[in-house]
């Protein structure tokens, strides 16, 4: 997992604010996933997570309910590596 100060650089270099109750850790990189590996292989063409993506799927992941607002250059990208997970 990243560093407390890998992610707090993450956050503040991505203008991110998170609520909630539970601590949340970003997933920096598609290696960090908990998923199987036939899941994480079909985020293999993208370089990162985008930073909604990281900063969702680890409460998504843990079944808690997110809402996230978030500027993208492609819509389609979200969907793509989220669909594997449902």
């Amino acid at each position: 997992p990243p560093s407390k100060s890998e992610v707090d650089k993450f956050l503040a270099d991505n203008s991110i604010t998170i609520h909630g109750t539970t601590p949340l850790t970003p997933i920096l990189a598609f290696n960090q996933l908990d998923v199987p590996e036939g899941l994480r292989a079909a985020c293999d063409k993208f370089a990162a997570p985008t930073p909604i993506q990281a900063c969702s799927w680890p409460a998504m992941l843990a079944g808690q309910d997110v809402v996230g607002i978030a500027e993208t250059g492609r819509l389609d990208l979200p969907y793509e590596c989220v669909q594997g997970f449902f």
